[in-house]
């Protein structure tokens, strides 16, 4: 069985005390001397794992000053198509999912104007909660056309990142996401599912997937404020 290596247990065990605000935006990390004594480990590890966590964006350090907190929460790029696990995965959580369901729908009202189809026609929904490092961070829902996705109620105990699984059993790919985020609080059944309470801020995302010219899936995503952001990168000329 391979061995975690001290400066990966290292990086988690700093990573989620940033996570749960022990260490809150702002203020001081223990100096180099310190960690060593906190983990019994070596300068080299310690320097290893506070590197990971200048590249994740979590911290900074600055001759003279020392190690300061940037950000407690996982941050998505905007101008990638990026899925929530794969972003999750990238910052080094532990990543899954709980309570999956998948149910065949006829399209509603919002959905035949979101999908540009008749009222009626027959689509699959997906329900899941994501997961990082055993904790909820979100939920969501994805819609698919039933006929793109036959079969995929028996395949459900395989979906982590739908996108890779989609992709995997049945060769769906998008060439474009466009997503409209906006802000939200938690009601009962939500706060209940992420371990919240009721009236927390959460960040709302809908995402239209394109293949080609035509809207081929709807993700409604939930995801708690505190532990993500978004980042949007722009160049002169746009």
């Amino acid at each position: 069985m391979s061995r975690t290596p001290e400066y990966t247990r290292v990086y988690n065990a700093l990573k989620n005390l940033i996570a749960d605000g022990t260490y809150k935006r702002g203020e001081l990390l223990p100096n180099e001397t310190q960690l060593e004594e906190m983990y019994g480990v070596s300068r080299t590890t310690v320097r290893k794992a506070v590197s990971m966590l200048v590249q994740d964006g979590l911290i900074s350090v600055r001759q003279g000053i020392g190690t300061t907190v940037l950000s407690n929460k996982t941050k998505q790029n905007l101008n990638y198509f990026n899925s929530l696990t794969a972003t999750l995965e990238r910052r080094g959580y532990d990543v899954g999912v709980k309570d999956v369901y998948v149910t065949d729908i006829a399209a509603d009202a919002f959905l035949a104007e979101q999908f540009d189809v008749e009222l009626g026609t027959k689509l699959v929904c997906v329900y899941r909660t994501h997961i990082a490092d055993g904790v909820p961070v979100a939920i969501a829902r994805n819609y698919l056309f039933k006929e793109d996705v036959p079969g995929m109620a028996e395949k459900k105990d395989r979906i982590l990142s739908l996108y890779r699984f989609l992709k995997e059993e049945y060769g769906i790919t998008y060439n474009l996401a466009e997503d409209t985020i906006s802000a939200c609080n938690a009601n009962y059944e939500e706060a209940m599912l992420l371990g919240v309470e009721p009236g927390e801020a959460l960040l709302t995302v809908v995402r239209k997937c394109y293949t080609g010219d035509k809207v081929s899936q709807l993700a409604l995503v939930k995801i708690i404020a505190s532990r993500h952001e978004f980042v949007v990168v722009t160049k002169d000329g746009l």
